[in-house]
């Protein structure tokens, strides 16, 4: 039962971490982080299995596996926040007008980009379509 809770857990973990996708080039860092979660999982297995009488050695190298499983495992979502996944393809849409609702009056209407008045109150407005900047 504690074999199958420690695997439940591994893959629980390791399926949180595909849920951050990474760019190619920073990949990976996501398969050396399954790679030591599987081997932690495997580690304590066949402990549990085992069950070793020189356990000096073992536990010595279940705490690295750990140390570098919980370091792979925060550097994954870190990773993903300063860069996020590629963008596979630009957007080709280019925008020649605009439906918009007049913030003073109310009026609906479709108008070009650029500087519009409103028809019904006058009111200039300014309209530019760009990337995000942030």
């Amino acid at each position: 039962m504690a074999i199958v809770g420690v695997l439940s857990f591994s893959f629980a973990q390791a399926c949180l971490l595909s849920l951050a996708p990474l760019r190619r080039r920073q990949a990976w860092v996501f398969y050396a982080a399954v790679t030591c979660i599987l081997a932690l999982a495997a580690i304590i297995s066949a402990m549990i299995v085992v069950e070793p009488h020189d356990e000096q050695w073992i536990v010595r190298v279940l705490g690295v596996v750990a140390i570098l499983d919980a370091c792979f495992s925060l550097c994954v979502p870190i990773l993903h926040r300063l860069g996020g996944k590629e963008a596979t393809e630009k957007a080709t849409v280019v925008y020649s007008d605009i439906e918009l609702v007049c913030p003073r009056c109310g009026e609906r209407g479709s108008y070009p980009l650029g500087n519009i008045q409103c028809s019904k109150c006058s009111l200039g407005i300014r309209v530019e379509i760009g990337e995000r900047l942030s």
